[in-house]
């Protein structure tokens, strides 16, 4: 449930944040994109680089330090991303500050979730076990997200005569909620990380065992 809130959250702020900003901040497509496309880029580099820094320094004290810090990060993006999107009409230079801080939390994901994945499945089950995750986050993440923001913008335009600006707000507010279960669903499993990881570990010591035997 972790990961593909990631995605989902990382989807539909991909999608909708440019048009956004071009109905409710009167921003050309160009110049939503460009701004957009820069913040993402470097928050993308920026988020992955501290999310590993800040494992590398916690795992070593607590091995459930990976699962705490993506809860964390996920958890820390909603208030950063929900407040972008009502000052953007008021203040739309407080809006990408907003969404650049909400992204470096939501990009601090990356590189402690593929450490989880590497260290919790068994060698021979690590690229089927990568595969599955890959497809679930890009499946339900950012394939899904777009789709149903699009939807209820629509529905919520037809049905209660909103401006197109309002109505994708309000429809952006779904992959932030969507982040809160995933943040608290990282939290709730970064407990059973040590004992995942333990019996991983076991599982290849034997495997080395049984190879050796063999040769």
């Amino acid at each position: 449930a972790g990961p593909p809130s990631v995605t989902c959250e990382a989807g539909g702020l991909d999608w909708g944040a440019p048009t956004f900003m071009q109905r409710q901040a009167g921003y050309s497509c160009r110049a939503a994109s460009c701004i957009f496309g820069g913040i993402t880029g470097a928050t993308g580099v920026g988020g992955t680089l501290l999310g590993a820094y800040l494992s590398n320094i916690y795992t070593p004290r607590t091995q459930t330090a990976d699962g705490i810090i993506c809860g964390m990060g996920l958890l820390a993006c909603v208030p950063f991303m929900t407040m972008a999107l009502p000052a953007a009409q008021s203040i739309d230079m407080l809006s990408w500050a907003l969404i650049l801080f909400g992204e470096i939390f939501l990009c601090l994901n990356w590189a402690p979730v593929s450490a989880i994945l590497l260290y919790v499945i068994a060698p021979h089950q690590r690229s089927s076990g990568e595969a599955i995750s890959i497809l679930t986050q890009h499946l339900f993440g950012d394939a899904f997200s777009p789709f149903l923001v699009g939807v209820v913008s629509d529905s919520l335009q037809d049905s209660y005569n909103l401006s197109d600006g309002d109505s994708l707000m309000f429809a952006l507010f779904i992959p932030a909620f969507v982040a809160i279960l995933g943040g608290a669903a990282f939290l709730y499993g970064s407990r059973f990380l040590p004992a995942d990881r333990a019996k991983a570990s076991h599982i290849h010591e034997i495997e080395e065992y049984s190879s050796v035997n063999q040769e």
